[in-house]
């Protein structure tokens, strides 16, 4: 209605100013018309899109709440399924699960689960053994001490029985024990399914036994569980599963959504059954409705009558939301194991609050004032567009974009013609490409091109936004840092030498590896000669391409000679060159055995960088260079070998054959050195050469390297335990997952991630978390270590925890392998 009074308005206007240019000969005034109407067209447009936006954002704004309530709600029904899978991560763990272990692992879980009532494991019996079963009923003081299902009554002859035989709580659910979830079929239904998917199922709405009788509606989580983690249906022995109210859940979930001012509506069912019910007969979905919240009251009912949702269809829910006179709701979908449920969202009543008229009265106000001006200002513009792009042409190299050789040499000169100032400096940067010429010579100038053009790309993402950064000419460019100190404009030119030596230029199934050189000059207040700044820059630059290409040649203002600045290329050629015992060096850390009965001394060997003048790397970015070039192998055996040939001379040296107890030295290996498939035959090989027992190494993995490539790591550790060696499973505890990768793995050490030790102090679950692998430790007869042990209070609580080994600073810190002269008699600092 709005729309067409504008437009009949607009025709109006257009009628009279065209009786006006007949009666007036005003020519002139033909530029301002056009402007006065192109001012009206743009007022009614913009009102008519501000009428949109306020349309678009209300429904924005709905479609967020839904997204942002599915979310909520869909992570609160994870964290009920989380509780079962925790609990069968736990008998996937272990062979046998004690009532007392479990009941210890469930009472940890629940207290932290709203809405879950209780969980317990059903134990698949078959009919042979239900007398058997029912006698381990009777001695564990079961008050029903048969299998019974309905009001309590003894099952009758079934082929098989799934049959409740934990429970938590006990003390609230302890009726439950012998229940027959074969008694009902929604259950039966379920059990089926998870079992022969094995995946978690759940039921639809059904009753829950408590204590006789039917007490509360609510659903019920099973995961299957298989002997020996074989996921065989043949191996199947039962389920874990959990009870749970949703009332309680969806409390939870929106107990802090201050913002829920929308009615919504929780089927157990999926989009495509729902949408087929709402088209048949709203009226059947009433035992399917498991949560209506009504926005008015804010008030949760459980079960009610079948609500209002007459205007809900198909086509809505098919479309999702739409919006306007069949705007009614959204429709998102929740996931419970193989179960979809649906989340019926009805929206507040629109309340736009058009402001259309207000906004075409400011735009025709704004018309009438600035209609003149619009013309001279977009003639002023067209020259001025015109001037712009002949200065930027003049400034800037066509092909990159970048400044040109003349514009970069009067950024310089303005830059030393700035009046000094004590703490005031700039830098100046030459920099050439490597093995550009090969691009040139081999693809063309197009490639060549196309080269300098991602070049200059790469140079601007790493330099600062007030450097100016220019092409010279062929593959030259220059880099001025403006007040930045010699430091600085170093940290900055080695990321640029990093970037381009991991850059790969690709054209035409071809892939080239460039480099960089660069010369790095500081600008400071006394300079005042441009051309001779960019002469000494050139020069050091051409003293990089000298001394071997792709690195930073800086000048040095106290001896003016360049002094070539390092990166993780040149550790890089320096083992390449068989440098390394110059680089690297070997240090040990004892742990301190917990039990008078230990055999073995634990001693870990660690490696360190040498303390170099003219290099400074840590050594994690060692590491993590040496992974990215594929180098760990090289330096597992350099550790290898040299710890084997310092113990070798040491026992010769000392003539000791054996020490007691005896020394077990742990090396760690990468990732990389599990693949190699020559590293056995290398250990024998070093073994045989230095005559030291295979059993006196143990090698460490960490648990990420270990589950990464299980199948590989098994094989490896299953070698070298044939020759003799030991293994270690380092920084445990980081993935909960690798609980059921631990009885597959035929480790003899556990050292437990130092994360979880530094935080024994005060965390109670933390504590709980470290009991419960200490517990799985002994009970595949592994030996557990803890790191980081760097307090007494720390290592009282390790010992209350039964670790059999400590490793920290409060036991020893790290020494070089040459100060050790003697393994037999440890100092600890304790």
């Amino acid at each position: 209605m709005h729309f067409t009074r504008a437009a009949l308005t607009l025709s109006k206007l257009a009628t009279r100013l065209k009786s006006t240019r007949k009666n007036l000969n005003i020519s002139s005034m033909l530029p301002t018309q056009l402007a006065l109407l192109l001012g009206i067209s743009v007022s009614i447009m913009v009102a008519w899109r501000v009428n949109e936006i306020e349309q678009s954002q209300q429904r924005d704004r709905f479609s967020r709440k839904a997204d942002n309530l599915g979310f909520v709600l869909q992570q609160s029904f994870d964290n009920a399924s989380l509780v079962t899978k925790a609990i069968s991560g736990l008998f996937s763990s272990m062979d046998t699960i004690t009532a007392e272990q479990f009941a210890q692992f469930s009472t940890y879980l629940l207290p932290n689960s709203p809405g879950i009532l209780s969980v317990g494991f059903a134990e698949y019996v078959p009919h042979a053994q239900r007398l058997e079963f029912e006698a381990r009923l009777g001695q564990r003081g079961a008050k029903y001490p048969f299998i019974w299902q309905g009001s309590h009554n003894p099952v009758p002859q079934l082929e098989e029985y799934i049959v409740t035989t934990y429970i938590e709580p006990f003390d609230q659910r302890q009726d439950l024990l012998g229940y027959n979830h074969r008694g009902d079929w929604q259950r039966s239904w379920a059990i089926d399914r998870a079992r022969q998917g094995q995946v978690m199922s759940t039921t639809n709405q059904v009753q829950l036994p408590k204590s006789g009788y039917l007490a509360t509606k609510g659903f019920v989580v099973y995961q299957p569980i298989y002997q020996n983690n074989e996921q065989d249906e043949a191996e199947f022995v039962g389920v874990v599963y959990s009870t749970f109210n949703v009332e309680d859940v969806i409390i939870a979930a929106i107990r802090d959504l201050d913002w829920l001012n929308v009615s919504f509506y929780l089927y157990d069912l999926d989009i495509d059954r729902l949408d087929s019910a709402l088209i048949k007969n709203l009226k059947s979905l009433d035992d399917r409705l498991a949560i209506a919240y009504h926005s008015d009251s804010q008030a949760i009912v459980t079960n009610p009558d079948a609500p209002e949702i007459v205007k809900i269809n198909h086509h809505v829910i098919a479309q999702g939301c739409p919006y306007g006179q069949d705007w009614t709701a959204c429709i998102r979908t929740l996931n419970l194991g193989w179960s979809e449920w649906s989340v019926v969202l009805l929206p507040p009543q629109p309340s736009v609050h058009h402001s259309v008229w207000n906004t075409l009265l400011i735009g025709l106000l704004l018309t009438l004032t600035l209609t003149l001006y619009l013309w001279m200002l977009c003639k002023r513009a067209q020259q001025n567009e015109k001037l712009v792009q002949a200065i930027r042409e003049a400034r800037t190299d066509p092909l990159t974009g970048l400044a040109n050789r003349r514009e970069f040499e009067h950024q310089l000169k303005a830059a030393i013609s700035i009046p000094s100032k004590p703490a005031y400096c700039h830098a100046l940067c030459c920099m050439d490409l490597d093995r550009f010429k090969i691009v040139n010579d081999i693809c063309g100038h197009e490639a060549g091109d196309r080269l300098l053009c991602e070049v200059s790309q790469l140079l601007h993402q790493h330099i600062r936004k007030t450097d100016v950064l220019a092409r010279m000419g062929g593959d030259e460019f220059s880099l001025l840092l403006y007040h930045c100190s010699l430091s600085e404009a170093q940290d900055v030119t080695k990321k640029i030498l990093t970037a381009i030596t991991e850059f790969q230029f690709k054209w035409q199934q071809k892939i080239f590896h460039i480099g960089i050189s660069i010369g790095l000059t500081e600008v400071t207040p006394q300079a005042t000669d441009e051309a001779e700044l960019m002469r000494q820059a050139d020069k050091l630059c051409y003293i990089a391409k000298q001394d071997g290409r792709n690195q930073i040649v800086t000048f040095d203002p106290d001896n003016h000679q360049a002094k070539t600045q390092t990166s993780g290329i040149v550790w890089l050629s320096w083992l390449n060159d068989g440098l390394i015992d110059d680089f690297l060096q070997l240090y040990c850390q004892p742990t301190l055995a917990l039990k008078p009965n230990s055999k073995h001394n634990y001693v870990e060997i660690l490696l360190r960088l040498r303390d170099r003048s003219d290099i400074s790397i840590s050594v994690y970015d060692f590491i993590q260079d040496a992974e990215r070039y594929q180098l760990m192998p090289t330096i597992d055996r350099w550790v290898i070998q040299t710890f084997l040939h310092y113990l070798s001379n040491w026992n010769s040296a000392t003539n000791i054959v054996s020490l007691q107890p005896a020394n077990i030295y742990a090396i760690n290996l990468s990732a990389s050195t599990l693949s190699d498939e020559t590293f056995l035959d290398f250990c024998q090989a070093q073994f045989q050469t230095y005559q030291i027992p295979a059993k006196t190494i143990c090698f460490e993995i960490t648990e990420s390297v270990a589950i990464a490539n299980v199948h590989k790591t098994k094989q490896l550790i299953s070698k070298l335990q044939h020759l003799g060696c030991t293994f270690a499973l380092d920084d445990f505890g980081k993935g909960m997952s690798s609980f059921a990768y631990l009885r597959d793995l035929p480790i003899d050490y556990l050292k437990v991630d130092g994360s979880f030790i530094v935080n024994l102090e005060g965390d109670s679950t933390g504590y709980d978390i470290v009991n419960a692998i200490t517990q799985i430790g002994r009970i595949l007869n592994v030996k557990t270590i803890a790191e980081f042990v760097e307090n007494s209070t720390l290592l009282n609580k390790v010992r209350q925890l039964d670790f059999d080994y400590a490793q920290g600073y409060e036991v020893t810190y790290p020494m070089p392998l040459e100060q050790h002269l003697s393994f037999k008699n440890l100092e600890f600092r304790i």
